[in-house]
């Protein structure tokens, strides 16, 4: 899980020097923040699929509790981003 953080957050950084390269420092942090209000949106329709359909198994619950972090971690990443730039 550790492993996977480090590889969000290099991927993270990558992507916003990638944009800081190509815009203003005001478009990346608009960039960003709509990324992050992305994820945020996709992770609840995760949330929501989950809750309406039928009862999961323990196997299809770690899968969706894996997904429904991971879409949130990403959020939290991308606004931190936003935060330090």
């Amino acid at each position: 899980m550790l492993k996977e953080r480090l590889h969000s957050l290099e991927a993270l950084f990558r992507e916003r020097n990638e944009i800081l390269k190509h815009r203003s420092q005001k478009q990346a942090t608009t960039i960003l923040a709509n990324r992050a209000q992305q994820a945020d949106a996709e992770a609840e329709q995760t949330l929501q699929e989950a809750l309406s359909g039928e009862a999961m198994n323990a196997s299809a619950f770690a899968d969706f509790r894996k997904r429904f972090l991971q879409q949130k971690m990403e959020k939290h990443w991308r606004l931190a981003i936003k935060a330090a730039s």
